[in-house]
């Protein structure tokens, strides 16, 4: 009954096991495996049939003596003619499992002149043997991580694509959306020669127009980062602010919406690390974009963009800007 009691309390750690379907690296795990089964068969054969075979060299060559008196085989050479642990063949598996899978726990050794010879015997049989399924293994591994790769980039790309997809039909549908839009991009760009911008984090945010109001709107936004697997494939935190004010202006004929529109970046924070830096502290700057021309109703093409840029400001995960 206390072994049941203990065995139950033992199958509460199944449910660590089931958690393992949630990470990538048990997912990866378990298609190479589902994948090198025939591998994993003959693995097994050889193991089996070294075992065995070693295991019955070694019993013969280290039994000892058997000492009628004590009932037990003994060595001779050893402190006190120490009893033999190779006392059967299937005593003797233990030792041969050990030195075919070169673990060598060194519980168990050979003692006379061919006991040691087979035993090294049994270690080259095992590093010839043995290495050619795992190698298969291990192929069948790197195989199942780039595929695995290369499923996460298609399932990148179908997002993005999507996203634009999604895009486009609102614009299309509503041509002022474009107009709101504003996006907020972060960049690490230290001051070096030629084009260094490594990607940060970005932000969207939709900026309150209304055509038909003549007040003048002023707001504050506080934008937390988002990743962009498309433009660097990196862990993104912390948030922006940013400020505009839009003065409306009067209508003009055949245009929805006329006005000025001031943008400020005010600051940032948290931002993520650069773990190549000695300090980590990014070099951050920020690029704003924003389309003043939408499309027309029923098309999804939208004039070009108008992109603003702040300086950049060195070894600062917190930067003030209060750039308009």
């Amino acid at each position: 009954i206390i072994i049941i009691v203990k065995l139950t309390r033992l199958m509460r750690v199944v449910r660590a096991l089931r958690l393992g379907r949630r990470f990538e690296a048990v997912k990866i795990i378990a298609r190479s495996m589902k994948r090198s089964v025939r591998a994993l068969w003959v693995l097994l054969l050889n193991v089996s049939m070294g075992t065995v075979t070693w295991g019955a060299v070694m019993y013969f060559m280290e039994q000892g003596q058997y000492d009628g008196r004590r009932g037990v085989y003994v060595r001779p050479g050893m402190e006190d003619e120490g009893r033999s642990p190779f006392a059967s063949i299937p005593h003797a598996f233990w030792f041969a499992l050990v030195t075919q899978t070169t673990t060598g726990y060194g519980d168990i050794v050979p003692v006379t002149l061919f006991g040691r010879l087979f035993a090294g015997m049994s270690m080259v049989y095992s590093l010839c043997v043995l290495a050619l399924p795992i190698g298969v293994i291990g192929s069948n591994f790197d195989a199942v991580w780039k595929e695995l790769d290369a499923e996460k980039e298609r399932e990148r790309m179908s997002a993005w694509r999507l996203e634009r997809m999604t895009r486009e039909t609102v614009e299309a549908l509503d041509p002022l959306s474009a107009s709101r839009r504003l996006m907020v991009e972060v960049f690490h760009s230290p001051p070096l020669r030629g084009e260094n911008d490594i990607f940060i984090g970005q932000a969207e945010a939709c900026l309150e127009f209304d055509p038909a109001s003549t007040e003048t709107v002023e707001r504050v936004l506080r934008l937390p980062l988002m990743p962009n697997l498309v433009k660097g494939n990196r862990s993104v935190r912390g948030e922006v602010c940013v400020s505009y004010t839009w003065e409306p202006r009067p209508q003009r004929p055949g245009v929805a919406l006329t006005g000025s529109l001031t943008l400020a970046v005010l600051g940032a924070h948290g931002l993520a690390p650069i773990d190549w830096k000695e300090s980590q502290l990014p070099d951050p700057c920020v690029q704003l974009t924003c389309w003043p021309k939408s499309a027309r109703l029923g098309s999804a093409v939208v004039g070009e963009p108008h992109v603003e840029r702040t300086t950049t400001v060195l070894d600062e995960a917190a930067p003030l800007w209060d750039q308009r």
